[in-house]
């Protein structure tokens, strides 16, 4: 077969397909002229080179494919991250909508907003909003992500205060819309506090009298203690031994988060508390 009867082979890079067959279509007329080379050896060249044709196309071939699903990735990504994330350490910050956050603790992030698409804010910390209500945007949603809780609201002033176990919303105006572990929602009125248990996903609300009544104990007999905590709650507390009634206790407890105020009885002096009818009985706790 005379290379020079040989179809072009048509690509983007043609110059170097045809330098190519121009370089094997000389070999080959060398060989012809060369007598001491036999057939054999002239066939064994020439496949050669074809190998070298074949592996050069494919080479560039798979470059391209590479470099078009890099831009592909580019544009996906650029299309659902239209701007760099911000970071907002504490402080107070207007954002690009208007809203205004106070980050207290912590930190939170965002990304760039479209009008398509809800304002969202992930917070790690605590934080309060006082949201723009922006009805001509094509979605007026403003929604912060703690963890696995949603909260999602249109114009409205509310808080967030977070710890290890549980994050509470405190609503100043507005409607404020809570969804938590497997879809559980609340709507929440002006004024109304809830707090979410991150472990159980349940959500609780607390009182306006127990928001921040602690109460704090000096050295205080356990009888001392079930006294005050009657007089300052509707709970009713009874130790069911005498013997506990003289432990001396020294700390506090907040009236709308007994659960830590039971623990530290149980490490401290091994006292469970058990509900009866409308009581919570401290008795000691025997292994």
């Amino acid at each position: 077969m005379n290379p020079d009867k040989k179809n072009k082979i048509q690509h983007p890079n043609q110059d170097v397909w045809d330098n190519l067959e121009e370089q094997m279509a000389t070999d080959w007329n060398e060989m012809e002229l060369t007598e001491t080379v036999d057939i054999a050896t002239r066939k064994r060249i020439l496949k050669h080179i074809k190998g070298q044709l074949r592996h050069k196309k494919k080479w560039y071939i798979g470059r391209a494919a590479i470099l078009t699903a890099l831009l592909l990735v580019g544009f996906l990504v650029r299309g659902y991250w239209p701007e760099e994330r911000q970071i907002f350490i504490e402080g107070d910050y207007t954002l690009t909508d208007g809203s205004i956050m106070t980050v207290s603790a912590g930190q939170a992030y965002c990304y760039g907003w479209s009008e398509d698409q809800p304002r969202k804010v992930w917070l790690e910390g605590n934080a309060s909003f006082d949201v723009s209500h922006l009805p001509n945007r094509l979605d007026s949603r403003f929604i912060v992500h703690v963890g696995e809780l949603l909260i999602q609201v249109l114009g409205t002033k509310f808080s967030v205060v977070t710890d290890d176990t549980e994050v509470q919303v405190s609503l100043e105006s507005g409607i404020v819309n809570l969804t938590g572990l497997n879809d559980q929602q609340i709507k929440m009125q002006a004024g109304q506090t809830f707090s979410y248990n991150k472990s159980s996903g349940g959500f609780s609300e607390v009182l306006p009298e127990a928001k921040s009544q602690i109460i704090d104990f000096d050295n205080q007999t356990l009888r001392e203690v079930i006294k005050i905590l009657n007089a300052a709650s509707d709970t009713t507390f009874i130790i069911e031994n005498d013997e506990l009634k003289n432990h001396h206790f020294t700390g506090s407890a907040r009236l709308d988060k007994m659960g830590k105020f039971y623990k530290v009885l149980d490490e401290i002096f091994e006292i469970k508390v058990s509900k009866q009818n409308s009581a919570n009985v401290l008795y000691k706790n025997s292994h």
